[in-house]
C-alpha cells in the first residue's frame, strides 16, 4: 500500500536529483506522480522526506479546530515543500492537478545542504521566501481589504514569475478560485466579484481560463498599497470576508 509520505515503487522510481538537489551524484531521490485532489501527504505523518516540486502545482493548507479550510500556500514548480523541523508535518499538501514531485530523504538533504555550497543557497533562498510568504499573509489577512489581497496574490505570483525568468504579466492560476479564497481568507464570492472588477476597470484580461494577463501593473501596485484612491472604484472594501467562526 502506497504511503502518504511517498513511499511505495508502483508510481517512484530512482532518479538523479539534479533538477532540485544541484548533486547528479545522490541516487537517494525518487519521483512521485500526483493525480488531483490526491495528497503528497497530511497533518502528522511523519517528516521523512523532502520535497521539490518537478511539474505542476500543490496546495498546503490546515483544517481548523471550527471544521474550515485554511490554505496557507501554494508550492509550484521549482519549490521545496517540508522545511519543518519538527518530527510530524504540520500540514497538508495536495495536489490541484497532476503534479510531479522529487522526494529526497532529509538526511540526505541535510547532508547536501553542508557539502554543497549551491544547494545550500537554494535552501537559504527557499526558505527567505517562505517567510516572507507568511509575513504578507498576515498582512493581508490582517489590515488589506478584498481588492487590495488580490492585487497583492497576483502581485506575489507575478514577481515570481519574475525571479524565474518568466514573463511577469502573464500569470497562471492553476488553483481554484475557492483556494484563492481560502488563503486570503475571503469568501469565493468576493473573490469572484473582485476578479470583475479588476477587468472592468482595466487592471486585467483573463485570456484563457486560470491564464490572467496584467495590464495595468502601477495601478495594481499601487491597490495593493491602499494608495488606489477612486480607481476602478476601489474606495472602500468590496466585499465581505470570511468570519473566523
Amino acid at each position: 500500500m502506497l504511503g502518504l509520505a511517498g513511499m511505495g515503487s508502483e508510481n517512484q522510481a530512482a532518479i538523479p536529483c539534479g533538477n532540485g538537489c544541484e548533486s547528479s551524484a545522490c541516487t537517494h531521490c525518487t519521483q512521485r506522480a500526483l493525480v488531483a485532489k490526491q495528497h503528497l501527504f497530511t497533518h502528522g505523518d511523519e517528516q521523512r522526506y523532502i520535497y521539490y516540486v518537478h511539474a505542476g502545482c500543490l496546495r498546503l493548507y490546515k483544517t481548523l479546530g471550527n471544521g474550515r479550510r485554511q490554505v496557507i500556500g501554494f508550492s509550484f514548480a521549482g519549490d521545496f515543500i517540508g522545511f519543518g523541523i519538527g518530527p510530524e508535518f504540520p500540514y497538508n499538501a495536495q495536489s490541484i492537478g497532476r503534479s510531479e514531485v522529487r522526494c529526497l530523504p532529509r538526511g540526505t538533504f541535510h547532508r547536501l545542504a553542508l557539502e554543497i555550497p549551491r544547494f545550500a543557497f537554494r535552501l537559504y533562498e527557499a526558505t527567505t521566501l517562505e517567510l516572507a510568504a507568511a509575513h504578507d499573509l498576515a498582512l493581508t489577512i490582517g489590515q488589506r481589504n478584498s481588492a487590495a489581497a488580490v492585487a497583492s496574490f497576483l502581485l506575489w505570483l507575478s514577481r515570481r514569475n519574475e525571479r524565474r525568468g518568466v514573463e511577469p504579466t502573464t500569470i497562471s492560476l492553476p488553483m481554484p478560485r475557492t483556494d484563492i479564497a481560502d488563503y486570503l481568507g475571503l469568501t469565493g464570492e468576493t473573490v469572484s466579484r473582485t476578479f470583475t472588477r479588476l477587468k472592468v476597470g482595466g487592471l486585467i484580461r483573463v485570456t484563457r481560463k486560470r491564464l490572467v494577463q496584467l495590464t495595468d501593473l502601477p495601478a495594481l501596485l499601487e491597490l495593493a498599497e491602499g494608495m488606489a484612491g477612486e480607481h476602478a472604484g476601489y474606495r472602500h472594501s468590496d466585499g465581505p470576508r470570511r468570519t473566523p467562526h
